[in-house]
C-alpha cells in the first residue's frame, strides 16, 4: 500500500511577503532524509527541481500562495520532481526537516570543470545521487546529479553551457544537469566530484561541435543565457520547436517560451528576428517583459541587427554581475563609438577576460563576434591576447585585417600588403576600413603628405554611407585638410557634415570653431581674402567670451588691410552692441576706425558716441579720442576736433591739439597748446626729429599769431638746428614784409625757403 503523502509546511506568502519588507522569503519546507541531494535548473517554460530521494509530497497548502499555486510534484522512480513557472531565481537551502525552496536568489559559486583521460570532472565538494529525470523538451531523459549540504556551500551550478559530440550541458542553478547523446556516456558520483564520460567516448576530442578546451576556459564565466554551440542545422531544428512551444502555449504563458526562441535565433545569428519576437512578447505580456533576462536578450539581438540604439538595457546596473553581460557591453562600446581607437581602449579588457565565452558560442554567432572582439583587443591594448587568438585562428580569413593591425608596429610593408589586399575584396566596409588604415600607415612613414591623404581619404567617403563611421572619417579628413594648408575646405566639410549628423552637432561645431581659431591665431599664413571667405562662412561658430575680441580685431584688421573695410562694419556693429563696459568700448573704437579708414567719418562719430562709456580711462580712453579728433578733422571741424583731446595732457594729444587750433586759424590757441612743449626742451645740445619739428610748429604759429614775445624767446635755438631747418626758422621769425623796401628781402628769403625745403626732401 502506498504510503500517504507528507503535507509541504507553507509560510507567508512569498510574494506578499517580499512586497511588503524587501526581504528574502521564507518560501516552503518539503520533509526529505537527511542525506537526501537536491539540483534545480530551468529546462523549457519551467524551473525543475530535482531530490534523489522518492517522497510524496501533498502541495494542496499552497494552493493560495502566489509562488507555489502552479506547482507540481511527480514522483520518479528513485527521485521526486517538483516543477515550478520559469523564473529568474531560485534558492535551496538544506535544513533539519528537509530542504526548503524559496523564489530568492542565493549567491552559489561556479563548477569548474576539467579533463582526466576523455573524461569530464566536475568539482562539486559534495556530490548526490545520480537521477534519471524526463527531459520536457526532447520526451528523453537527462542524468541529474544532485549535491547535499547546504546552498551555501559553493561550488554549486553550472554557470556556462557545455556541448561535446558526446553530451549537453545546460545551465543550472544548482547541481549537474545532462542530455545523453550517446548510449554509452556516464555520470557517476567520485569523491568530490562528478565524472562525466564513458568507454570508448573521448569528451575532448577534436571533432565535435565545439572546442572542449575552449569550452572548459569559458567554464569560471557566468552566463545569462542558453547559446548552446550546435551546428546551425540542430539550431534550427531547436528553433522550430521552440517557436511551436511558443504558439501552443496559453497567451499569457508564451514570454518564457519566446525567450527560449530569441536565443535560439540569437544562437543563430538572426538579431533582427530575435528583437521582432521580443518585441511582439512584450507587446502581449508587458509585466514578463520587463523581466532582467528579457530587458539583456533583447539588447542583445538588437546589437545583432545594427540597431545599437536600442541596446542601452546593457548598461543598466541590474544587469551587472555576469560576464556574459560584461561580453556584450563590449560589443555595444565597439558598436557605439565611431572612434575606433577611443572604443576599442575601453572594450579589449572587457573581451579578453570573456574570450573563452565567444570561442563557447555557436558558429554563426561567434563567426560575428570573433574578428570584433580581436580587433579591439589589437587596438585597445591587449596585444597579447589578440596575438594568441590570431595564433590559434591561423587560418581564419576574418582575422587578416587583425593581423595587420598588429603588424603594424613591427613590420609595417606586411601591414600595408595585408591592407592593399582587403582594400580591394568583396566586403564593402572592409574595404573602406583597410584603405584608411593605409592612408594613416602611409602618412605616419611620410610615403604621402597630409594633402595626398586627405584626397584619398576623401574618396573613401562616398565608399561607405549613412553611419557613425561615415562622420568619423569627415572628421579625419577635415582634420588632414587643415594640415595641407587647406582650413577653409576643412571647415566647409565639417558643416556639410553637421547637417548629417544632429545628435553630433555639438562636438562638429567645436571642431569647426577650433578651426577657425586656429586659422586666426595664424591669419598671416593665407591671404587676406582667403581667410576674410573663411572666417564670414563660418561666423555661427566664431569664438566667444575673452577671446572674441581679438578675433574680431584680427578679422577687421584682415578685413582692411584686403581694402574691404565695409564687410568688416556688420560684424564690428553686432559684437559692440552685444557687448557692454569695457568690450562694447573697444568694439566701438575699431568699428570708428573701420568706417574712418573707408571715408565715413560720420559713421566713426557715430559708433563712437554708441559705444561711449563715462567712466572709461587709460589707453583706451585716448585711443577712442584720437579716432574721434581725426574723424572731426576729416568733418572740418578742427576745433571739436581739439577739443575732444582737450583731457590729454601727452606730447602726441598736445601737439595734435595744436593742429586742429592752426587748421581753424586759431594762432593763440596753438601757441597756447605748444607752448609748455617748448619750455620743456632741453637746454643744450643739438635739436632733431620731433623737436626740431616742434620748434618750427612753434615759430609758425607765433608768426601767425604776431607774438613777438615768443619769437624772441624762440629765436636762440636756430644754432641747435640742423642747416635746413634753421634756415626755414630764421624765415620763420624774421619781420614780415611791410614796404617796398622789403621786397628786395622777401625774394631772397623766398629762394631760400625753396633751398631749404629742396635739402630737407632730398634723399
Amino acid at each position: 500500500m502506498p504510503a500517504s503523502p507528507i503535507a509541504a509546511e507553507p509560510s507567508a506568502s512569498p510574494v506578499a511577503l517580499l512586497a511588503e519588507t524587501g526581504e528574502p522569503q521564507e518560501g516552503v519546507l518539503l520533509p526529505m532524509a537527511p542525506d537526501t541531494g537536491a539540483a534545480a535548473f530551468r529546462r523549457g517554460d519551467r524551473l525543475l527541481v530535482v531530490f534523489d530521494e522518492r517522497r510524496p509530497i501533498d502541495l494542496a497548502a499552497l494552493v493560495a500562495d502566489p509562488g507555489f499555486a502552479t506547482a507540481t510534484i511527480q514522483l520518479l522512480p528513485e527521485a521526486t520532481l517538483l516543477s515550478l513557472p520559469a523564473g529568474d531565481v531560485l534558492s535551496l537551502t538544506r535544513e533539519a526537516a528537509g530542504w526548503r525552496v524559496r523564489l530568492a536568489v542565493a549567491p552559489l559559486g561556479a563548477i569548474t570543470p576539467s579533463l582526466r583521460d576523455g573524461a569530464l570532472v566536475l568539482p562539486v565538494g559534495q556530490p548526490g545521487r545520480v537521477v534519471s529525470v524526463p527531459d520536457p523538451i526532447s520526451g528523453g531523459n537527462l542524468l541529474v546529479g544532485t549535491l547535499r549540504g547546504g546552498g551555501e556551500l559553493p561550488p554549486a551550478a553550472m554557470r556556462t553551457a557545455r556541448v561535446s559530440p558526446f553530451a549537453e550541458m545546460p545551465l543550472s542553478l544548482r547541481g549537474v544537469v545532462v542530455v545523453p547523446r550517446s548510449d554509452r556516456l556516464v555520470l557517476r558520483a567520485s569523491g568530490d566530484s562528478f565524472i562525466l564520460g564513458g568507454q570508448g567516448l573521448d569528451l575532448g576530442a577534436a571533432g565535435g561541435v565545439a572546442d572542449m578546451p575552449a569550452l572548459l576556459k569559458a567554464a569560471t564565466l557566468t552566463r545569462r543565457f542558453e547559446l548552446p554551440d550546435r551546428d546551425p542545422a540542430t539550431l534550427l531544428r531547436l528553433l522550430r520547436e521552440r517557436t511551436e512551444s511558443a504558439a501552443a502555449a496559453p497567451a499569457r504563458a508564451r514570454t518564457q517560451a519566446r525567450l527560449q526562441a530569441a536565443e535560439a535565433m540569437v544562437a543563430l545569428g538572426m538579431g533582427v528576428e530575435a528583437a521582432s519576437l521580443l518585441r511582439v512578447a512584450a507587446a502581449e505580456d508587458a509585466a514578463g517583459a520587463q523581466g532582467a533576462d528579457v530587458q539583456a536578450l533583447a539588447a542583445v539581438a538588437a546589437l545583432l541587427a545594427g540597431r545599437v540604439g536600442d541596446s542601452a538595457a546593457l548598461d543598466d546596473p541590474a544587469q551587472d554581475g555576469s560576464d556574459e553581460i560584461t561580453l556584450w557591453r563590449a560589443v555595444r562600446l565597439m558598436r557605439l563609438q565611431p572612434d575606433e581607437a577611443v572604443s576599442a581602449a575601453a572594450a579589449a579588457p572587457m573581451f579578453a577576460a570573456t574570450m573563452p565565452l565567444i570561442a563557447s558560442y555557436p558558429s554563426p554567432l561567434r563567426d560575428r563576434l570573433l574578428p570584433l572582439a580581436a580587433e579591439a583587443m589589437a587596438l585597445g591594448g591587449e596585444q597579447a591576447a589578440a596575438r594568441a587568438l590570431a595564433s590559434e585562428r591561423a587560418d581564419d580569413p576574418s582575422l587578416v585585417f587583425t593581423r595587420a593591425l598588429l603588424a603594424e608596429a613591427g613590420t609595417p610593408a606586411a601591414a600595408l600588403a595585408a591592407y592593399d589586399s582587403l582594400a580591394t575584396g568583396r566586403d564593402r566596409l572592409m574595404r573602406v576600413r583597410a584603405a584608411r588604415r593605409a592612408i594613416e600607415l602611409r602618412l605616419a612613414g611620410h610615403q604621402i603628405d597630409a594633402g595626398e591623404a586627405a584626397r584619398r581619404m576623401g574618396a573613401l567617403i562616398y565608399a561607405w554611407r549613412g553611419d557613425q563611421r561615415e562622420i568619423a572619417l569627415r572628421r579625419r579628413v577635415a582634420q588632414l585638410m587643415e594640415e595641407a594648408g587647406k582650413p577653409r575646405e576643412a571647415m566647409a566639410l565639417l558643416r556639410e557634415t553637421e547637417a548629417m549628423a544632429p545628435d553630433q552637432l555639438a562636438a562638429l561645431r567645436a571642431a569647426r570653431a577650433g578651426v577657425l581659431a586656429r586659422l586666426a591665431a595664424s591669419a598671416t599664413s593665407v591671404g587676406a581674402l582667403e581667410f576674410v571667405a573663411a572666417a564670414e562662412e563660418n561666423l555661427d561658430v566664431a569664438p566667444q567670451g575673452p577671446h572674441e575680441s581679438a578675433f574680431a580685431e584680427t578679422l577687421a584688421e584682415r578685413l582692411v588691410s584686403a581694402e574691404i573695410p565695409r564687410r568688416a562694419v556688420p560684424l564690428l556693429e553686432r559684437l559692440m552692441r552685444g557687448a557692454d563696459g569695457g568690450a562694447k568700448a573697444e568694439f566701438g573704437a575699431r568699428l570708428a576706425m573701420v568706417r574712418l579708414s573707408d571715408t565715413d567719418a560720420e559713421g566713426a562719430i557715430a559708433a563712437l558716441d554708441e559705444s561711449d562709456e563715462p567712466e572709461l580711462g587709460g589707453a583706451l580712453a585716448l585711443r577712442r579720442a584720437r579716432i574721434g579728433a581725426q574723424a572731426l578733422a576729416v568733418l572740418g571741424r578742427p576745433a571739436e576736433a581739439a577739443a575732444r583731446l582737450a583731457a590729454f595732457d601727452d606730447v602726441e594729444s598736445i601737439r595734435a591739439r595744436a593742429r586742429f587750433a592752426e587748421a581753424a586759424q586759431d594762432w593763440p590757441g596753438a601757441m597756447a597748446a605748444l607752448e609748455g612743449l617748448v619750455a620743456a626742451l632741453p637746454g643744450d645740445g643739438p635739436l632733431e626729429g620731433s623737436q626740431a619739428e616742434l620748434v618750427l610748429e612753434a615759430a609758425a604759429a607765433a608768426a601767425n599769431d604776431h607774438n613777438e614775445a615768443m619769437l624772441a624767446r624762440l629765436a636762440p635755438l636756430a644754432p641747435r638746428l640742423d642747416a635746413a631747418r634753421a634756415d626755414l626758422f630764421r624765415l620763420l621769425i624774421e619781420a614780415p614784409v611791410g614796404a617796398v623796401a622789403d621786397l628786395d628781402r622777401s625774394e631772397k628769403e623766398l629762394n631760400l625757403a625753396k633751398h631749404a625745403l629742396a635739402t630737407m626732401n632730398s634723399p
